[in-house]
This record gives structure tokens, C-alpha cells and sequence, in this order.
């Protein structure tokens, strides 16, 4: 019997065959469902992928990789064009280094829109989508921005802006991020009340 595509993305269930081999068993893994994250946490188990679609999908997947939990070796698919509508600071997906985001991002062709705001008074050293990249590929993305970063409260004396990515970390061969199949789009990147601080920008990375 065939299944098609269309099967396969509503499977409520994770699929698996069970193999004995004298007292050893063997689970092989056929398809892995995904779960659609609802604005719920929860909803992620360590080993579904997931889907976005809302504002409350994006903010809770940005808090969920900036607590710690990186994405490494899954799928996040975005499934319709999400606009962030608060107007407070933009915070960034992996806000520093030691939470960086290690997973694969499709954007499924739709586009994040961003406020008109990333603002260094929050005391963050990497602004953008995401913030600091590991090991990650970022694809079929598209974002919409009009930041303007500012403030002379940053205790930094270098941050990284991009349009998609503000670091992306390639320190290591094995750990290169990929970028591919992305655009941005807007009106710029705006500085200034930065004394003292070196600013690495680009529309799509900051620094790689």
C-alpha cells in the first residue's frame, strides 16, 4: 500500500519496528512525527521536530533555545508568515554563546517580520532572528526588518547585528552553519548612542 506525503504528515504516532536478535532488541525508527508547538513548551519531548506558526509559537521556541534546550539534530519548520507585533526589544533566538541555537531552522518560503526595534539596553552582545548559531542551518527563511540598535547602556565593547543571524559560529569543521535559500528585506541598520563599541552588521550575518 502506498503512503502518501499526505499520510505521513498526519501520523499521530512515531513509527517503529521492533527486532529481536536473541536477547537484544533492536527499535528502527521509520518516520518521526512532528509536533505542531502550539505556544506550548511541552509540546517538545526530545525527540519530535516541530512546527511554528503563531507569535506564541515563535516566543516560546526563543525562550525554550535562550533556557538551554539548543535544537541539536532537529527540524523547527515554520508554516506561515509570522509578524512579532510587541514593540518592546526584539530578544534574539540563542542570546549568547553558552545558549546558542545547534538545530536546523526552515522557514518554509514565509517570512518573519520583525519590530522596528533591537535595543542593546537589554545588555545582549549578538541581535538578529537569531542571535548565536552553532553547528546550525538556517533555510527557506525570510525576514522583514527595521532595526534600529541603540542605547549607550550595552557593557559590551563589541556586539553583532544581521538581518538573520548576528554570530554564526564556525570555530570548528565538524560545527559549520549553513545558510541557504534566505532573504531580507527593509530599511536598514540604524546606530547610534554606541561610544566606544565596535559593531559587526550585514543584512544577512554579522559575523561567520
Amino acid at each position: 500500500m502506498a503512503i502518501t506525503k499526505y499520510a505521513i504528515n498526519v501520523m499521530i504516532v512515531v513509527l517503529s519496528v521492533l527486532i529481536l536478535v536473541g536477547s537484544t532488541a533492536l527499535v528502527i525508527t521509520l518516520f518521526t512525527r512532528d509536533t505542531q508547538l502550539g505556544g506550548d513548551a511541552s509540546a517538545f519531548n526530545g525527540t519530535t521536530n516541530l512546527n511554528i506558526a503563531t507569535e506564541a509559537d515563535f516566543n516560546t521556541f526563543r525562550s525554550m533555545v535562550n533556557s538551554g534546550t539548543n535544537f541539536s539534530g532537529k527540524t523547527i519548520t515554520q508554516t506561515a508568515n509570522i509578524t512579532l507585533d510587541d514593540n518592546s526589544a526584539v530578544i534574539p533566538i540563542g542570546k549568547s554563546s553558552s545558549y546558542p541555537f545547534r538545530g536546523t531552522y526552515d522557514g518554509g518560503g514565509y517570512t518573519i517580520s520583525l519590530p522596528d526595534f533591537f535595543d542593546s539596553s537589554s545588555n545582549y552582545r549578538y541581535f538578529g532572528v537569531f542571535g548565536y548559531i552553532y553547528g546550525a542551518t538556517i533555510t527557506n527563511t525570510h525576514v522583514f526588518f527595521s532595526p534600529i540598535l541603540s542605547s549607550s547602556s550595552t557593557s559590551y565593547s563589541t556586539i553583532y547585528c544581521g538581518g538573520i543571524v548576528g554570530y554564526a559560529s564556525c570555530s570548528s569543521s565538524s560545527y559549520r552553519c549553513t545558510i541557504t535559500k534566505c532573504s531580507t528585506r527593509g530599511y536598514g541598520i540604524e546606530l547610534y548612542s554606541l561610544p566606544n563599541t565596535t559593531c559587526y552588521m550585514g543584512g544577512y550575518i554579522g559575523v561567520c
